[in-house]
């Protein structure tokens, strides 16, 4: 059967190793060590157009990560753009929400095996992005006190080990709000559950710096690259709760929502407590960006 027959015929495919399988066929094992230990790393990635917004940056991220835990990845950059490519098409995709996953593979026990093969699987789904009104309007967030601590390996790492992050989303789920801004074990600010996050002081950009333990985000880089153009003065440095509270501004970002306004954290208003002027600056800059580099 041909690859345009099968993507006719089905819709729902996904990646496993180097199959592409209808989603109902895909199976993991249950020894895989992924499913019994956390033990592999995952990047979330976003298709516009049929095309990943900076899929080389997220590739050199979880090969950076692979090496930091010694995994050995079986794929390389220009297999993973032919996976995208074919998963976009047998799903009939242009736009998409990507999961790519790299588990050790196979092995029970603390300690794996010196020749385990690593476990890959891609598959997507349908973009369900938060409304135009909640671009304008921002999110509300609860502060979480979280196991992070800073300058740990692990925070770094884009792993599968995700159990703190998913019940500060329930906490803050529960208190009726968006999404958790995370403290780590010194009180700083260190990210939130799924996005990274800057303030704005006049013409300040500040964003948490990599040694309060979080994960340094693709689209966290992009807004700090475009910054001087937006003439603002980036920095990475150590924020408290109050460095929020005082702020002029607050957004978030991630691969999938991009930029989104942070207007109220635990009950209380950042600054007028709607979307600010830069804050709307940095989302219409940041999708020109994705435009430029994705039709140039």
């Amino acid at each position: 059967m041909t690859f345009e027959s099968r993507s006719a015929k089905l819709k729902h495919w996904c990646w496993i190793n180097d199959a592409l399988l209808p989603e109902d066929r895909a199976q993991v094992s249950l020894f895989d060590r992924g499913y019994l230990y956390g033990d592999g790393l995952f990047e979330t990635l976003r298709a516009y157009g049929g095309k990943v917004f900076r899929l080389e940056r997220h590739f050199a991220r979880l090969k950076d990560s692979a090496l930091e835990i010694g995994l050995s990845l079986s794929l390389d950059l220009q297999q993973l753009e032919r996976m995208v490519t074919e998963l976009l098409h047998a799903n009939d995709m242009s736009d998409a929400y990507l999961r790519l996953t790299v588990s050790r593979g196979i092995g029970v026990g603390p300690l794996p095996s010196v020749s385990v093969t690593p476990t890959t699987s891609l598959f997507l789904r349908p973009l369900n992005l938060p409304s135009p009104m909640e671009y304008e309007n921002g999110w509300k967030g609860l502060l979480v006190e979280s196991s992070l601590s800073a300058g740990a390996q692990l925070s770094r790492l884009k792993s599968l080990n995700y159990l703190d992050k998913v019940l500060a989303k329930m906490k803050a789920q529960e208190a009726g709000a968006q999404e958790a801004v995370l403290t780590n074990s010194r009180g700083e600010i260190a990210e939130a559950t799924t996005c990274n996050l800057f303030i704005l002081k006049g013409r300040r950009l500040l964003t948490p710096a990599l040694s309060a333990g979080l994960l340094a985000g693709i689209t966290r880089e992009a807004i700090i690259e475009l910054a001087p153009g937006l003439f603002l003065e980036a920095e990475e440095t150590a924020l408290r709760p109050d460095d929020i509270f005082t702020s002029d501004e607050c957004f978030l970002t991630n691969s999938i929502v991009e930029i989104m306004p942070l207007t109220e954290l635990d009950g209380k208003w950042i600054g007028n407590g709607r979307r600010g002027p830069l804050s709307a600056t940095c989302q219409r800059a940041y999708r020109e960006l994705v435009k430029r580099e994705l039709n140039g």
